[in-house]
Order: structure tokens, then C-alpha cells, then sequence
């Protein structure tokens, strides 16, 4: 039914403009009221306005006859009427349509109709009417601008231009929803009489709407008390912009036309919310018998919803909507944005109430709950002895050095654990790798990388074998630690709110080059498998439901917050976060991070918890990560932030819309690079996306399971339902891809090590204040046991690729480039062999400079042994028997060998010659070496020439001993004193005056 007012307009001018419009809210009656004061105006001749007033409900088909098409103006402004046809029915008439409005609408073929506007179509009408506030009266003008207010932007505009007025709020937001409820059940027409605010029907009708509101709020309060409505919010944690929440509400749609106003001032009432503020909701109104039945659905949320709400309309985001939701109504508008569904024909409710899902699915980002999540957080130790101990010097001549006791310190932790298990045996224990874990890697590393004892072993057998493999120090060994009774509390200094998350596990992770990480694990499961895997909207408006944990915001904060194992930034005051560690209900120690920089990394709630379960003391922990040279202490490997292997089950269905997807990357992105919850990216939004593409691994995206990595994480956020929450992450997450991901970080944490020695090699070396030739040999004993060890680790313990497994070895591939573990492996590697090949030019420049020498003297002993030969030759033909001792032994010697006594010189040659030879060996074998006997005992063996220089050096040292000996006996006996002349002289003393005798060869 329709109806135009040509009964109230008395001005018998021809209209120059044509305004028509549905009556059904304040804002066209109030264009209507506006059109009736320009009619009767007398200032006005230039355009001359006339209302056509239709009676139709909001978005719905409007009737007019082709006799009132006729009677319009040559100018036609329609006003929130999206029907295409009568748009084509005026034009073709030769009018001209403009079109006014602010809203979006669906067509027949489901195409989105797209009129939105910053401003209300009251503000359009006057834009086209050239109309200003001045023009108007100021009451008149006033409220003109409040219901243009109220129509762009629902309450909370209103209220901004009413701030504390709230009885005028509303006065006017029950006068709209008056007029919208009598033109929606009005079944005559309607004209401008029927709201005239004099007459008490409109009063009845504006205060039966007042009475509609108080009702609906006892209805909402009710269903808050009863499981029918809940607020969806992140908990209190803390946002920089206003904290996220979502209104889910199921009502009779008796309330329809009122429930968002009664929600408003509801949650004004009872928790202080500012009306300024959007108050989002998502209320699914049922039939008043039957709870079952839907009948709407209606979406009010912030301005910047707008585009998401357009979205909803494309076609290509209708794909994802539920079979059914063609046959549906819906429409939109408004800056407050507003949406609704509905379904005419009464058939399509099961279509409704799916649309509920994956509108929830659209709008929920940190405000979703998860139905299951856990978090492993990885700190690296390293626990070995220092270089000096640990590389011991070469033991003689094998190529590979003895392999060293295990380390102090890993003995000392590995005796605390033992303890441990003595007092209860559950405490400690191996971790128990199923078969189907097991059997993930490849078989020739099953016992490198999942190592498990004997099935049939017992518990201490079990241990035992556990510890032999530790203190080997080559398989990386995963131990069980029982945790009972701790638990982590995170409060904010100037936030009231404060979460608790238990440890539900720790850890230990011995892996190669005495490197130890740390692992405690906390989250939150669905006990029985396979349980609760059907879960819809229904289920959400329970807030104590046993599969529906904390929201998704909650668990991104304590991700954040839990990785920090000391400060290394200062924040400020705002965005400090207290983490204490608690056993039981006592605190044992609490870092206040972003407070001070620790310069101690082993401070806070960390220390305790290192002596909680390993049994160490402040002195075992190194504070500078420069270790002492004589003693092993613990070293951090990471930085502040302990690595992360996280997984998340969310409830709810993709987001399917850009915008809402856009929206759920910020919560991706957050949760992969472990930051604090917030509504937008931490950094520049293209670089955060970025980075969360560049380690995403979309396989299965589009079947609810997103994985992504960075150098410090590894995230799973799975889509609720059997397969992403009992396969994935009860599965696969818990055991094969949370080993992988400990993995790839042990690879780190073990050239991290490596890094941290090869620092130690040149400290210590340093420290010495040796010589150069000591400190060069002292570097070379260092890396030359780094040099192994990392061959050793190469060959032995790092693979690339550790499963036959698909999907393992992408996964396995992404997380080693992601942290950019080769990268640190060439780096390693380059340093050690850029430093033995530096020591190894030195000691070649060594061993060229003894060569050298050993020339040198070479040739030294070939210019003065020859002479030295000679001279003992010279000397034999001489009168020299009274001047050396051993002439008289050489005499007779020479006798012995039947030779004259003349000749005792050759002898005497003979003898200096040996001497001469054995003083050459004494100082350089080499000279030998190429002589035919000495060839094969000499040559290209430099300990035999030590053990033959050594010799030589005795002979030499025992015939110089024996010689003295020997000269100082005979001189004793008088065995050498020559006989006196008869003038009193000596043999071999002449007087200087007597003349020669035939004896001195007169």
C-alpha cells in the first residue's frame, strides 16, 4: 500500500522538484516536516519541493501507479528506495532521478547496491534542495542536526552531540523507533497526522516504545543469567585502541525493533559504558514459541566496519555463506554500520543460524575463544667445560684427539635429576615416544633424534639408559619433568586485570656439544578425543562451556609475556608487565619486564626456576657470558625472548570477507612473531604481512590449518573441528612437528655454542700472556677440537631433512631456512677454518724458518768440521804427546791396530771425524738423512730424528763428561807428566840459547 500527501500540500504552485520517500523512520518525517515548511515558505521560489510519502517498509518494493508517476515533478529525488524498477519506470517518462541515500541493499540476483554515504539522507535532501541550517528555524535547525546525527551513526553519535543529555537521547531514539514500528505494522496508509505529536495516539505509541525498551532490557539481562547472551571480549586485556567486544544475544523477536537501544542503555546501566562508544552486537532474534526457529538476525558495530559490511555483499564473500542464504533478505547501512538478514518466506531458518556462524567467523579476531591451545617455550643453555679442559693437547701422534670425560656441570645436573627420581620415581623420566612418532623420521636417525629406551626396560633401567646416552652427548635426549604446582600469573602495574596460566610441562632437551634447552609448556585441551567437534554459535553463548577455553587474545598476550626469561628493553610505564612464578601459593620470583635492563639474564622468575629443575646455584650461572677459563658455568644461548612452538584451535569458521580477513592476519601475525595482543600490526602493516607470508606454509590453508615460522617461532592455528583440533594439534602438534620445530632450534642453540667457543679460544689464549709461539699453540689446540667437533656435528647430527613424510620435510624445510640455520653454519664453519688456516700459515712460517736454521747450521758444521779433521791431522804430525792427554792413548791404540806410532795422527783424525759427526746429529739429523743407512731411519720421520738428535746430545754430553773424567785420572797417576831435561826443563822444553839439536830438526 501507498500513498502520496498531495492532501497537505496547499500551494498551488508547480512543483519544480518531486521528494519521494518511505515513512517509516524520524529521519523522513522528518524530511517530510522539512518539505512542508519550504512548501509554505515565501522566500523560495527558485525551487519549489513537494513530499510524496509512501508507505513501505525499510529497503522494501515501493508501488506507485503510472497516474502519481505523472503528477511528480520534472525532477525526482528518491529517497532510500532501492527498486531499480521504478527508478526505470520515472526515467523513461523523461524525468530526472536522483537518488539519495546512505545504505547497501541487495537486488533480486543478490547483487550488492551499493548508495553509502558520509552523510544521512536528511543532509543529502537539503545538499539538493539547497537548504541551509541559517534558512530554517533555530529549534527546527537543531533538530535536523541530531536526527541526522542519529541516522549516520545510531547512538553514539547522538550522544556526541547530545553529551550528557541523556533523556534527550532518549526521547529521540524513541520517537524513531516508534515511527519504524507503526509504519511496519500499520496496515493502512499513513500520513503526516498520524505522527503529530499533539495528538495522543503518537503519545501512546512513543511511550508504549519506552515501556518495549524496559522490557527488552530485563529480557537481556535475563539472557545473560541464563546462557542465552554473552559478552565475547578479551578478558581485560590490555589494547593501546578501545578493547574489542562483540554483543552475541539470542532474543525473541518480540524485541526486534528495540533490542539494540535496550542493550545500550543496558550495558550503560550496569557497566558504565560510554554511549559515544559503538556498543557491537550480533543479535539473532527466534520466534516467540520457538527458540529454534530464527527469524533475524540484525549486526550494529563501529564506523570502520563499513567496508567489511560491504563486503558481505559481493558476491565472491557469498560463496562461503551457508546454502540457503540466497533466499534471505538482507541490507545495510549507516556510518554506525548496521546489517541485517531475514528470512520472509519463513523456511530458511536453519539458513539464519548458519549465517550466525559465519558472520561470528567474520567479525571475531582476540574476542574468539579457542577450544584448545599450547604453548612450548625453548631457552638454550650451554653447560659445558671450558675450551681449555675440554680441548686437551694432541695425544702423540693420533690424528683425532680422545674423547673428554662429560661435562661437570652436566654430571652435577644429571646427579639432581637422579636425586629427583629417588624421591619419587614419576618425577624424572625419559619421554615416551609412541611408534607412530617414532617412526615419522627417517630410521637411521630414529636414535639420533627420538631416542626411546628398550620397551621392556624398568623405570630405573629405563634412567639408566637415559643417562648413558646424555653423558655420550651425541643423540638429542628429551627428559620429563613432573611440575605439579606451578603456575605463572601476569599482571599490568596499571591494569586491575591479571591472567594465570599453569605449566602444564617442562622439558629437558640434551643435545650435541654439551648444549641443554630448557622447554615448559603451558595451554589448555578438550579431554576426551574427538569430543565437542560440532560446536556452532550455541555453544559460544555458554560461558562456561567445557570445550570453549579463554579467547584468542589472552593466549597471544601470554605468549608475549611467558617468552621472556629477563629485560632487555625499557618500555614505558604503560606497557610494563609483571610475570611471577609461583609454586603452589608461594611467589618464587617475578620479572617486572620493560621496567630496567637486566645486565644479569639469569634474574627474575627465571633463576628459580633453573634451580627448581636443575638443581643449579647462583655460582653455576654465568652472568656476563665471558666464562671463567677454570670453571663451567651456565650460558645463555638465546637472547631475552625463549623460543616459541605454539598451537591454537579458535572456534568458529574462517573469516571470509577481505576486511575480516585482514583483521585475523593482525592476530596470525601477532601470534607468529609472539607479540602482545592488540586490534592492528605491531609495525608497518605491509612489513608485518610480509613477514608472516614469507614463513607461511598454506598446504592445507583453505582447509582451516595456517602454519607459519620466524627465526624464533612456530605457530598452528587451526579452525575448530575434528581434524585441526584432535589430528593436528593433539597429534601431530604435541609430538612429530613440535620435535621438528626443538629441532631446528637445537641446531641454533649448537652453533650458537660453537659461536660462543671460538670467542673462549681467543679469551683464553689471550689470558696466557704466553709468547706468541705459545699462544699460537695454544689457538691451534682450540680450533683444532672445535674443527672436529663441528665435522662431528656435520656429519653426524645435522640433516637437512629428517622424514620421508611430505609435509615433514616442508615443514622441516621452512623452518630451517626461517632460521637461517645454515646461514649461522657457514659463519661458524668459515670462522674456525679462516682461523686454522691463519695458525697453519704460521706454522708453516715456523717450520720454514727452522728449515732454514737447520740449513744455516748445516752449513755451519760443514765449514768448521772439516777443519776440525784437519786440524787433528796437522796436529798428529807435531811433537804434541806433552801437550795432549789422550795422544798417549792414541799412540797405543795404534800400536793395537798393528800401526806404527808415527801415524798416530790418522787415528787421531779418525776420532775427530767421529766427534764431528756426532755433533752434526746432535744439532741437525737432516744433514744425514739422505745417506744410504740413514735414509730409511731418518728420512721424513721427525720423531726418529728427535730420538737420534737426543742420542747424539747424550753421547756428546757423556763423552765430555767421560773425557774429564779420564784426563784428570791419568794427570792424577802421572800418567801424562812428560820426563825433565837434565837442565831441569821439561820434555819438549828447549833453552832458548842452546843451539838446536838434531831431535828439534836442528
Amino acid at each position: 500500500m501507498h500513498t502520496d500527501c498531495t492532501s497537505t500540500c496547499s500551494d498551488p504552485e508547480v512543483p519544480t522538484h518531486s521528494v519521494v520517500l518511505p515513512l517509516n523512520d524520524l529521519e523522513t518525517l522528518t524530511i517530510l516536516r522539512l518539505l512542508e515548511r519550504l512548501e509554505k515558505s515565501s522566500r523560495r521560489t527558485g525551487i519549489r519541493p513537494k513530499g510524496h510519502p509512501l508507505t513501505v517498509g525499510w529497503g522494501g518494493r515501493a508501488v506507485m501507479t503510472d497516474a502519481k508517476i505523472k503528477a511528480l515533478a520534472d525532477t525526482v529525488i528518491l529517497v532510500e528506495i532501492p527498486d531499480g524498477d521504478l527508478v526505470r519506470r520515472i526515467e523513461r517518462t523523461g524525468r530526472t532521478v536522483t537518488i539519495v541515500d546512505h545504505h547497501i541493499y541487495a537486488d533480486a540476483a543478490h547483487q550488492a547496491i551499493d548508495r553509502r554515504s558520509r552523510l544521512s539522507s536528511l543532509e543529502q535532501v537539503m545538499r539538493h534542495l539547497d537548504v541551509r541550517p541559517v534558512d530554517l528555524e533555530p529549534d527546527f535547525a537543531v533538530h535536523c542536526r541530531l536526527v541526522a546525527a542519529n541516522d549516520r551513526g545510531f547512538i553514539p553519535h547522538l550522544a556526541k552531540e547530545l553529551e550528557g543529555h541523556d533523556a534527550r537521547i532518549a526521547d529521540i531514539r524513541a520517537r524513531d523507533l516508534t515511527i519504524a514500528r507503526v509504519a511496519s505494522d500499520a496496515p493502512a496508509d499513513l500520513d503526516l497526522s498520524t505522527f503529530d505529536p499533539a495528538a495522543d495516539p503518537w503519545r501512546s505509541e512513543c511511550e508504549a516504545t519506552r515501556t518495549a525498551i524496559d522490557d527488552a532490557k530485563t529480557a537481556l539481562s535475563e539472557a545473560l543469567g541464563n546462557g542465552e547472551a554473552r559478552m565475547l571480549d578479551t578478558g581485560g586485556v590490555p589494547t593501546k585502541a578501545a578493547a574489542p567486544r562483540l554483543l552475541l544475544a539470542r532474543v525473541p523477536d518480540t524485541h526486534r525493533f528495540v533490542m539494540a537501544d535496550a542493550a545500550a542503555w543496558f550495558f550503560k546501566e550496569t557497566q558504565g559504558h560510554d554511549l559515544k562508544e559503538p556498543l557491537e552486537m550480533l543479535l539473532v532474534f527466534h520466534a516467540a514459541d520457538d527458540k529454534a526457529r530464527i527469524t533475524q538476525v540484525e549486526f550494529s558495530g563501529a564506523p570502520d566496519r563499513a567496508d567489511q559490511i560491504a563486503q558481505w555483499f559481493d558476491p565472491q564473500v557469498r560463496r562461503e555463506w551457508p546454502d540457503g542464504a540466497d533466499r534471505l533478505v538482507t541490507y545495510a547501512g549507516g556510518t554506525g554500520t548496521y546489517f541485517g538478514a531475514k528470512d520472509p518466506l519463513g523456511g530458511d531458518s536453519e539458513a539464519l543460524s548458519k549465517l550466525v556462524d559465519v558472520l561470528l567467523g567474520d567479525l571475531l579476531t582476540g574476542t574468539r575463544p579457542v577450544t584448545a591451545w599450547r604453548t612450548s617455550f625453548v631457552q638454550a643453555l650451554s653447560i659445558g667445560d671450558p675450551l681449555d679442559s675440554k680441548a686437551p693437547p694432541p695425544p702423540g701422534e693420533e690424528d683425532v684427539p680422545q674423547k673428554p670425560p662429560p661435562a661437570a656441570l652436566k654430571t652435577r645436573i644429571l646427579d639432581h635429576l637422579s636425586d629427583r627420581r629417588a624421591a619419587a620415581p614419576e618425577a624424572v623420566k625419559p619421554v615416551a615416544f609412541d611408534d607412530q612418532e617414532a617412526h615419522y623420521f627417517l630410521p637411521h636417525l630414529r636414535d639420533l633424534l627420538a631416542w626411546r629406551p628398550d620397551p621392556g626396560a624398568t623405570p630405573d633401567a629405563a634412567w639408566e639408559a637415559a643417562r648413558t646416552q646424555i653423558e655420550a652427548g651425541r643423540a638429542l635426549i628429551s627428559l620429563a619433568l613432573a611440575v605439579p604446582s606451578l603456575s605463572f600469573r601476569i599482571e599490568w602495574p596499571e591494569n586491575s586485570t591479571h591472567l594465570v596460566v599453569k605449566v602444564e610441562e617442562v622439558r629437558l632437551h640434551f643435545a650435541y656439544n654439551d648444549v641443554l634447552l630448557i622447554e615448559w609448556t603451558v595451554g589448555e585441551q578438550v579431554p576426551e578425543f574427538g569430543a565437542h567437534s560440532s560446536l556452532s554459535w550455541k555453544d559460544l553463548l555458554k560461558a562456561s562451556h567445557p570445550a570453549l577455553h579463554r579467547p584468542l587474545g589472552q593466549v597471544i598476550e601470554a605468549n608475549a609475556k611467558l617468552r621472556f626469561t629477563h629485560c632487555a628493553m625499557i618500555l614505558g610505564s604503560d606497557e610494563h608487565t609483571s610475570i611471577t612464578l609461583n609454586r603452589g601459593g608461594t611467589a618464587l620470583g617475578t620479572l617486572v619486564h620493560g621496567e630496567a635492563i637486566d645486565t644479569d639474564p639469569f634474574t627474575g622468575w627465571f633463576k628459580p626456576f633453573l634451580q627448581e629443575v636443575l638443581g643449579l646455584e647462583d655460582t653455576d650461572l654465568c652472568q656476563d657470558g665471558c666464562l671463567p677459563k677454570d670453571k663451567p658455568q651456565a650460558r645463555l644461548l638465546f637472547d631475552d625472548r625463549a623460543r616459541v612452538v605454539t598451537s591454537v584451535v579458535a572456534h568458529g569458521a574462517q573469516p571470509c570477507s577481505p576486511r575480516g580477513k585482514a583483521d585475523f592476519d593482525v592476530m596470525l601475525a601477532r601470534l607468529t612473531t609472539v607479540d602482545g595482543h592488540g586490534t592492528a600490526h605491531t609495525c608497518d602493516p605491509a612489513a608485518a604481512v610480509k613477514e608472516v607470508e614469507d614463513g607461511r606454509y598454506n598446504r592445507y590453508r583453505s582447509w582451516g590449518s595456517w602454519y607459519t615460522a620466524t627465526s624464533h617461532s612456530f605457530a598452528f592455528l587451526g579452525f575448530d573441528g575434528f581434524f585441526p583440533r584432535d589430528i593436528i594439534h593433539r597429534l601431530h602438534m604435541n609430538t612429530m612437528y613440535r620435535r621438528m620445530a626443538i629441532l631446528a632450534q637445537a641446531n641454533v642453540a649448537i652453533l650458537g655454542s660453537f659461536s660462543l667457543e671460538v670467542g673462549d679460544a681467543l679469551r683464553f689464549a689471550d689470558e696466557s700472556n704466553a709468547t706468541p709461539a705459545k699462544r699460537n699453540k695454544a689457538l691451534t689446540r682450540y680450533y683444532r677440537h672445535l674443527h672436529w667437533a663441528q665435522l662431528e656435528f656435520t656429519n653426524h647430527i645435522w640433516f637437512d631433512r629428517v622424514t620421508s613424510q611430505i609435509q615433514g620435510i616442508e615443514l622441516f624445510d621452512l623452518m630451517n631456512r626461517r632460521t637461517e640455520c645454515r646461514r649461522d653454519y657457514d659463519l661458524v664453519r668459515d670462522e674456525i677454518e679462516q682461523m686454522q688456516g691463519f695458525l697453519k700459515a704460521e706454522q708453516d712460517k715456523q717450520e720454514d724458518r727452522n728449515t732454514k736454521e737447520e740449513e744455516r747450521l748445516e752449513r755451519t758444521l760443514a765449514a768448521i768440521g772439516l777443519p776440525f779433521v784437519l786440524l787433528f791431522a796437522f796436529l798428529g804430525s807435531q811433537q804434541i804427546k806433552a801437550h795432549f792427554f789422550l795422544w798417549p792413548l792414541l799412540e797405543w791404540g795404534t800400536e793395537a791396530l798393528g800401526g806404527d806410532p808415527a801415524y798416530t795422527w790418522a787415528l787421531a783424525s779418525v776420532a775427530a771425524g767421529i766427534v764431528a759427526v756426532v755433533v752434526a746429529m746432535a744439532v741437525s739429523p737432516k744433514f744425514f738423512e739422505d745417506l744410504p743407512w740413514f735414509s730409511d731411519r731418518l728420512k721424513d720421520q721427525p720423531e726418529a730424528q728427535k730420538s737420534w738428535r737426543r742420542r747424539a746430545r747424550n753421547a756428546i754430553l757423556i763423552g765430555t763428561v767421560g773425557t774429564f773424567l779420564l784426563g784428570f785420572g791419568m794427570q792424577y797417576t802421572g800418567r801424562i807428566m812428560a820426563p825433565e831435561t837434565e837442565s831441569g826443563s821439561s820434555a819438549g822444553q828447549t833453552d832458548p840459547g842452546a843451539p838446536p839439536t838434531p831431535e828439534d830438526g836442528g
